[in-house]
């Protein structure tokens, strides 16, 4: 149990490649209303995740979370290219 191996103080960093990041995104909406995670920092890096409209952070996981999104602009699987605003996450 991933939880249960971290302080309170210590943030919990997930990284995720390519659909991974959305699958990334999906547990992060869930792990927000679990009542182990309450006051944990949530920190998710994504790399070259395709950004689709039915993968994303719930306006709860936006408070919680600060995500960073790294892609390739010639990436042709990034249907939905982010502005420079969007890539930050901001809690």
């Amino acid at each position: 149990n991933v939880r249960r191996t971290l302080s309170n103080k210590e943030p919990l960093t997930i990284v995720e490649h390519s659909h991974g990041g959305n699958v990334g995104i999906e547990a992060i909406n869930m792990m927000v209303n679990m009542p182990e995670f309450d006051g944990i920092q949530i920190n998710l890096l994504t790399i070259n995740t395709p950004v689709r409209n039915d993968y994303q952070l719930s306006k709860k996981s936006l408070q919680m979370v600060t995500h960073l999104n790294v892609y390739d602009s010639k990436d042709p699987v990034q249907v939905n290219r982010w502005t420079c605003r969007r890539i930050w996450a901001c809690r």
